[in-house]
């Protein structure tokens, strides 16, 4: 599995993600990813289509979490009270920036990143950090399960 490349792989079950402006609102966002159910992610990109960050499902909960407060019985309510005319943009961190991988890293990089940064599903740039893909770990598991490994 070590020499096994994302680029071999990150294509195996279609695309969990979406390619989103930075600029987009985060209520746009939401909508995205509460009316496409088979999304677990939108990557943010700027004016040149470089990827500049991510919001997955996992991310928003803990947007949610955070914002909305754990006690407060209208979570969703406040959530779309707080989101009011923030942009993607706004929701960018470092984290989401350094989280992705290239067509020629390998997998176990890949597995790396999604269990340190908590993601099922991380962009796949090209060398111009433009977006090509997304990978998500059902893509590693199903090629650990071909290849062997358990």
């Amino acid at each position: 599995m070590d020499m096994v490349r994302v680029g071999a792989i990150y294509r195996l079950h279609g695309n969990a993600s979406i390619t989103v402006a930075e600029d987009a609102t985060l209520d746009y966002i939401v909508a995205l990813l509460g009316h496409e159910k088979h999304l677990r992610a939108v990557f943010f990109v700027d004016s040149n289509r470089r990827f500049s960050g991510m919001m997955s499902t996992c991310e928003l909960l803990k947007y949610l979490r955070v914002n909305a407060g754990k006690q407060k019985p209208d979570v969703l309510g406040e959530f779309f009270r707080s989101a009011g005319g923030k942009k993607a943009k706004d929701l960018q961190t470092s984290t989401s920036r350094a989280l992705s991988v290239k067509e020629s890293d390998d997998v176990q990089t890949a597995l790396r990143l999604m269990l340190d940064y908590e993601q099922d599903v991380i962009p796949v740039l090209d060398d111009e950090r433009k977006v090509l893909g997304d990978l998500t770990l059902s893509e590693v598991l199903s090629k650990a399960l071909e290849s062997g490994t358990p």
